[in-house]
């Protein structure tokens, strides 16, 4: 009896220290989707990991922070970034066999500067990057002419 219950002690342990050696900080950290205002951060995911913690800011800008967001994914999308501003995160996972990993090492995306274009989604030119309306909107117009004698109906379609 006494050696089963060794053996029982024995293999828990071992199992515990597995589960805590397998819980790693995340790694392949890396962003998509960038635009001047918003971005995806992404990480590898593990089945020892239940949810993970980010958090974001501009480097030397006390202030510019998220503060700690928990999300349940291996991913994060962010909006409202400052454009053409260098910024910096981090995540760590907490774990299945409780605790949390140490945080990643920082990654780091730049948003690009503002984006001229057309920024009305009913132009016929409309670009869904365009951050600042610089005018060059194009639209179509129909008009319609009669002759005096009503007789014939003219159709003509301008852009500009």
């Amino acid at each position: 009896m006494i050696k089963r219950l060794y053996i029982l002690f024995f293999f828990m342990i071992c199992y515990n220290n597995v589960s805590y050696s397998q819980c790693t900080t995340p790694i392949n950290t890396g962003d998509s989707n960038l635009t001047s205002t918003s971005v995806t951060l992404r990480w590898d995911s593990s089945p020892l990991h239940t949810s993970y913690v980010v958090f974001y800011n501009i480097p030397g800008v006390p202030g510019s922070g998220s503060g700690n967001i928990s999300v349940n994914t291996n991913s994060l999308s962010i909006n409202s970034l400052t454009p053409g501003e260098l910024h910096q995160w981090r995540v760590y996972a907490n774990c299945l066999s409780g605790g949390n990993t140490t945080w990643s090492a920082y990654s780091y995306f730049t948003t690009p500067s503002e984006i001229y274009g057309c920024t009305d989604s009913t132009a016929l030119n409309y670009d869904s990057l365009a951050t600042i309306d610089d005018g060059s909107c194009q639209y179509s117009s129909l008009f319609v002419s009669t002759t005096p004698e009503n007789k014939n109906v003219i159709l003509e379609v301008f852009t500009g």
